[in-house]
């Protein structure tokens, strides 16, 4: 195992602008810092800017906090970011996912899914990993289930989730 090439900053060491960020992270949904906000602290600016972006796709988007953590998870396993698949999978279940599914999401097949719902969230985003391009019958698949706004909302966690594996695997958290 590898050591995080990060190190935990201690709360002393911290500059005026990154104490503000960790008491908002400490005392917010997320508890405190881990994970990605480990490293994203030593950037004060862009670790301000990725919790008002990750707050509101987490916690305040226009989707199901099941879509939210299905779609973690696709994210997850394409970038073979075990911490975060680690992390999210028992929210998943907790929300809904079934173990079996979870486990399809782990070995990198496609579960059988008995909503259309996680159907069209799985095709979307798979879609969307796999270069962006979304064809036209997975879009009006999806768009039968989702709003225009939460397509929008899917497309940015997919996206921001990216960041966060990538952080992940990059300071080896």
């Amino acid at each position: 195992m590898f050591e995080p090439r990060f190190p935990l900053l201690s709360y002393d060491a911290l500059t005026s602008e990154q104490r503000t960020i960790h008491d908002r992270l400490s005392s917010g949904p997320r508890g405190g810092v881990s994970g990605p906000f480990r490293a994203w602290l030593y950037s004060p600016k862009l670790v301000n800017g990725l919790v008002e972006v990750g707050n509101y796709l987490r916690f305040d988007s226009r989707l199901t906090k099941r879509m939210i953590e299905h779609t973690i998870l696709l994210v997850a396993f394409e970038w073979e970011a075990d911490f975060v698949f680690t992390h999210h999978a028992s929210l998943a279940i907790a929300e809904g996912l079934s173990e079996e599914v979870v486990e399809y999401i782990r070995m990198g097949r496609r579960p059988p899914y008995a909503r259309e719902e996680d159907f069209a969230v799985h095709e979307f985003v798979r879609c969307l990993l796999k270069g962006g391009e979304i064809d036209s019958v997975t879009w009006d698949r999806s768009a039968a289930v989702l709003s225009p706004e939460a397509m929008v909302d899917l497309i940015g966690l997919t996206g921001y989730y990216v960041m966060v594996a990538m952080t992940t695997k990059a300071a080896r958290l």
